[in-house]
């Protein structure tokens, strides 16, 4: 008899170990459960994000949705989930703007925490030398997507 593939492309157990979460006592953990997750499009036309431009989106992160966000520094694209290491809000007030107005640094609205666009990296503010938590992105066919951990581009 032939298992059926869900919706995702992945088999019926890891469908149920994501979705109920109970079954992980009764079903044995399948392997590889994270590559199951694809591509998520962020962006459908990736030049629709100018350069200093940013966007948010959702992605999963361990096993939960964490508001996340893109942005377009120097021509190329960066993405980190949207929250500050000094006190876990959000960077942005929900308006996807990012940057100072010198598009030198990603800026916490909150707090002033300073982070470099290419690293994640706070050079300035109350969590100096924390790190935001990178995302893999990527251009394809002209759109911007979020490539999950373990996925390749």
């Amino acid at each position: 008899m032939r298992r059926r593939e869900s919706v995702n492309g992945c088999g019926d157990e890891r469908m149920l170990h994501r979705l109920v979460p109970h079954v992980r006592s009764i079903l044995p953990r399948p392997r590889n459960l994270g590559q199951c997750a694809r591509m998520t499009m962020i962006l459908k036309d990736a030049r629709l994000l100018s350069e200093g431009g940013g966007l948010r989106f959702s992605a999963i992160v361990n096993g939960v949705q964490r508001d996340a966000f893109v942005v377009r520094f120097r021509g190329e694209l960066f993405a980190y989930v949207n929250t500050c290491r000094h006190q876990s809000l959000a960077l942005d007030f929900g308006d996807a703007r990012f940057f100072d107005e010198a598009f030198d640094a990603i800026v916490c609205c909150q707090h002033g925490a300073r982070y470099r666009p290419e690293t994640g990296e706070c050079f300035a503010g109350p969590c100096l030398g924390a790190r935001l938590t990178p995302l893999a992105v990527a251009v394809r066919d002209g759109a911007i997507w979020w490539v999950p951990p373990g996925r390749s581009p």
